[in-house]
């Protein structure tokens, strides 16, 4: 249901907390007990009932739990092309030589580059390889321009791993 169970806090549920909580759903739902429970739901600022109130615990919507999000034009075109993140073999310290300046640069041209004409995705696509890939130590210059536009998404996938928060 896209429901989940965590402590007051934003922490995950403990075993201790878990138990109470359900404890006293097995108290709730004895006849006598019933309408008290109904009572401190209704009249509770957040509609809690007893057993999250004992067990210090609030029920959230789990975004994680909701429908698949559509893939992009750009994860469609990466995935047509069979890159992953693995496509590229980068040690760690050679990624670190790219700051969050580059990666908002890459990011930025990979999201609009859709909506470019062939001649102005041609020139950017060489002036953004230009700018971020000898940064890694990898050349651009003579190499066909599929290679580097494979090289560039390669890239966006390692980054993007490491800066977004999606």
């Amino acid at each position: 249901m896209g429901l989940r169970v965590i402590q007051e806090g934003g922490q995950s549920i403990t075993f201790l907390s878990a138990f109470i909580r359900n404890v006293i759903r097995i108290i709730d739902f004895l006849p006598s007990f019933y309408l008290i429970g109904m009572v401190v739901m209704f009249f509770h600022p957040k509609h809690k009932r007893l057993g999250d109130l004992v067990g210090g615990t609030i029920v959230v919507y789990d975004r994680k739990r909701s429908k698949k999000k559509r893939k992009s034009s750009l994860e469609l075109e990466i995935v047509g092309r069979g890159i992953t993140s693995q496509t590229l073999s980068l040690e760690p310290w050679v990624l670190r030589r790219l700051t969050a300046k580059e990666w908002t640069l890459l990011s930025t041209f990979m999201e609009r580059r859709q909506n470019l004409k062939h001649g102005d995705k041609m020139r950017m696509t060489h002036e953004v390889a230009g700018i971020l890939l000898p940064r890694i130590g990898l050349a651009y210059e003579g190499r066909p321009l599929e290679q580097v536009e494979n090289d560039l998404f390669a890239l966006y996938l390692l980054l993007k791993e490491e800066y977004s928060y999606k």
